[in-house]
């Protein structure tokens, strides 16, 4: 046979690719196999986890593989939708994602907001305005919005609203919106989301009440009965070089000239919000673990009510995140001792040092002063928050629980926090039975995590 006339074959074997992850992903979502899709969206977003399309598939596969009521699968499929909007903030399916699951755990008023912003970035899409009609806007307001934010987007031009970054957050009274300003009935007839949104669009500087959606970081502080530390605490916190913050409160059991003092910060920043129970769970894995749920923030950070930041610290934590790639940030402390509690030698400024972190050094001690610690949200979404039946070293458990599942550490050299060393210390309820509650501890981080508390 003459060599012209030899055709070659494909080797289809060689050819042939194997589907990757994603793609196996919708064809499971497809089929409506959402367990196996959540599965594999989470594998494939291991390997890319700046993919906001893929986050926001992934939290529609949690949301659909708890059937729409499981409220563990609901949080976490709202923290995939705040993934994605950390990663893309002017795309308006994942607010209108965010909102249907916020209205799902019954956050009305973050879902109402979230609707509003998925409307403003894309007003061809009919679906926030018609679900912002079952969360109590009637038909003249949702008609009115429709109509001024037309008339916003002619004042832009003749395209559809471009792609932004949030605006930048202002502590100063702003110009209201000017359709407010030249037709009063506005101030009824729409509620002040509406408006705020309407100001962010004309270019207006926001309002005092918006915020940031979904910051960088959420500060949790659980707390008691104390107000100056608290104060001390929570003005630290404010005074962060990097800004891009909320707080978060949660009282156990306070009495009225706490919340009083809670209600007078949460009036005069609206970074700050707070919850209530009037009855005491004895610790604060209650607190942090509220706190977690309501969390909006990326990372969260713990700090007790009497304990306080460096003006750095939330800085340094977040330029090791993003170098490092790390899931759990912690670093030294600063002891205060005002004499009423003596531990050894401690005198105050002295310090606690780093340290290498694994298995082995976990199980033995807790190297980490639980004010010094920042943590993926989602990790503790996935893996589960504090033990609330771990009434003491119930840090330490958490901490271990994380690390088996293979969460990435960092101990920064740098000083993170003050630690106040005093008779009020809530460990000390505890202490005496330090032995028992270590064992417990070591028991506890094996078991599937099934209970919040809240």
């Amino acid at each position: 046979m003459a060599l012209d006339r030899i055709v070659p074959r494909p080797r289809l074997g060689l050819v042939r690719r194997k589907p990757d992850a994603i793609t196996i992903a919708d064809r499971a979502r497809d089929a409506g196999q959402w367990e196996l899709a959540a599965q594999l969206y989470r594998k494939a977003l291991d390997r890319d986890p700046r993919n906001p399309p893929i986050w926001v598939q992934y939290g529609h596969a949690l949301k659909e593989s708890g059937e729409l009521r499981d409220f563990d699968k609901l949080a976490q499929a709202e923290l995939a939708y705040r993934r994605a909007l950390l990663l893309d903030p002017t795309a308006a399916d994942p607010h209108l994602q965010l909102g249907h699951v916020l209205k799902l755990q019954g956050k009305t008023e973050e879902a109402q907001a979230a609707y509003l912003r998925a409307f403003a970035l894309d007003p061809s899409v009919p679906h926030p305005l018609h679900e912002l009609s079952g969360l109590g806007w009637s038909e003249a307001q949702v008609v009115e919005f429709r109509r001024l934010a037309g008339a916003a987007d002619v004042e832009r031009g003749p395209s559809t609203y471009p792609r932004q970054t949030p605006p930048e957050r202002s502590s100063t009274l702003s110009t209201p919106p000017e359709s407010s300003s030249k037709n009063p009935a506005l101030a009824w007839r729409l509620p002040h989301d509406a408006q705020d949104l309407l100001a962010e669009f004309r270019g207006a500087a926001a309002c005092p009440a918006i915020v940031h959606p979904y910051p960088t970081f959420s500060v949790i502080i659980p707390v008691h009965s104390r107000t100056w530390e608290l104060r001390e605490a929570l003005d630290s916190v404010l005074a962060q070089s990097f800004s891009d913050l909320e707080v978060i409160i949660v009282t156990n059991a306070s009495p009225p000239e706490t919340i009083a003092f809670i209600n007078k910060y949460v009036h005069d920043d609206p970074r700050i919000r707070a919850f209530f129970y009037s009855d005491d769970s004895g610790n604060a894995c209650r607190g942090r673990n509220r706190g977690v749920i309501e969390a909006r923030g990326e990372f969260i950070s713990f700090l007790d009510s009497d304990d306080l930041y460096f003006p750095e610290t939330l800085a340094t934590a977040l330029q090791i995140f993003r170098e490092h790639e790390v899931d759990f940030v912690a670093g030294r402390a600063s002891w205060i001792v005002d004499g009423s509690r003596i531990v050894g030698d401690l005198v105050t400024g002295a310090t606690n040092q780093a340290c290498p972190v694994n298995m082995a050094v976990l199980m033995r001690s807790n190297p980490f002063m639980t004010c010094t610690v920042h943590v993926r949200r989602d990790l503790i979404l996935k893996h589960g928050g504090f033990r609330p039946e771990q009434k003491y070293l119930e840090d330490l458990e958490l901490w271990l629980r994380l690390a088996k599942k293979g969460c990435r550490f960092y101990y920064s050299e740098e000083i993170f926090s003050k630690y106040r060393l005093h008779a009020g210390n809530t460990e000390l309820k505890y202490i005496d039975r330090r032995d028992y509650w270590f064992q417990q501890m070591r028991i506890n981080y094996l078991k599937p995590f099934t209970d919040w508390g809240i």
